[in-house]
């Protein structure tokens, strides 16, 4: 059974990854910055973004784990290493810079974290099996406090988010009964007072404890916002929200699609001397959105389309995707 809220909930993260990488390639690439409200769009979403792409792929873990180990990791390895190195590979072709040549390169690439990261997540659950998933995400965040700034910080920061994604969904039942609109109007109030104290620290506020996202100590606000952007979605009509659905159900070709395609519409408009933000972030975000649901319906018709995204296999083990 396929459950349309997470793909309602993963379609906006979608959306404001893409905006995210229209505002901020921009500024960082050719220099051209956008009003402040624009940022402050992107501020106000920073501690839900993908924290809340990383739980819901948590919550997907518990139906991928019943599968046998070799079509688990098959699966896996069709679904995110194949698109993984595509897209990597794509992304040095674009940007021809020398890093290709060294190893390091290939390793949680620019955008792309996010899925070399699940893979780790994904092929380190099945030896986590008989481990509580409780100690297993707070293991994480701990770890993450301990861990060697970089690139362990995030990798155990995020990890923390897909098990506890992941036991949030083993433990279903038993919070049923806070499943209520009091406890979402709470929730919700916590995260909004969190986003709130963030675009205050971006608008100069000196805080007693200034705000990173890889913090541990803010990881129940951010939680609490989640919950209830999950608490929120779960009740919306589907004829409300189709096309976020649509996004979230092909969320992979939005995502690995869209910062290439930026970084060519940055190279386009900086070569015709055009330097009007709003031109930036439109096109920035429309074209992505555009091409990707072209290549989005494209995948489920032409192999060759599908192959950009998911390693070709034989038909007959279709299920071990």
């Amino acid at each position: 059974m396929r459950h349309t809220w997470m793909d309602t909930v993963r379609g906006g993260s979608i959306v404001l990854i893409i905006l995210l990488h229209a505002v901020a390639l921009p500024v960082i690439m050719v220099g051209v910055v956008p009003p402040q409200w624009v940022n402050d769009v992107n501020t106000f979403f920073v501690p839900f973004r993908m924290p809340s792409l990383m739980l819901l792929s948590g919550m997907l873990l518990e139906r991928a784990l019943r599968k046998p180990l070799g079509a688990y990791y098959l699966g896996k390895v069709r679904t995110l290493v194949w698109p993984y190195f595509i897209w990597v590979s794509i992304y040095w072709f674009a940007v021809d810079q020398e890093e290709w040549k060294s190893w390091e390169g290939w390793i949680a690439t620019s955008w792309l974290w996010f899925i070399f990261y699940l893979f780790f997540y994904y092929a380190a659950a099945p030896l986590l099996r008989r481990v509580p998933p409780v100690l297993v995400f707070t293991t994480c965040w701990l770890g993450s406090v301990f861990a060697p700034t970089g690139g362990w910080t995030d990798l155990l920061f995020y990890g923390g988010f897909f098990f506890a994604g992941h036991a949030i969904w083993t433990s279903r039942s038993r919070l049923q009964r806070l499943d209520t609109a009091r406890v979402a109007l709470i929730a919700g109030a916590i995260g909004l007072g969190f986003s709130i104290v963030h675009l205050a620290e971006a608008h100069g506020r000196v805080l007693p404890l200034p705000l990173y996202r890889e913090w541990l100590v803010y990881v129940p606000f951010t939680l609490s916002g989640i919950l209830a952007i999950i608490y929120v979605a779960r009740r919306l009509p589907d004829s409300s929200t189709s096309a976020l659905r649509f996004l979230g159900r092909d969320s992979v070709v939005f995502y690995v699609v869209h910062y290439p395609l930026q970084l060519v519409i940055l190279r386009v408009l900086a070569s015709y001397w055009i330097w009007d933000w709003w031109i930036y972030l439109v096109l920035g975000l429309l074209l992505p959105l555009g091409i990707g649901v072209v290549l989005a319906k494209g995948r489920h018709r032409s192999r060759i389309v599908s192959a950009l995204f998911v390693m070709p296999w034989p038909q007959r083990s279709a299920a071990t995707r």
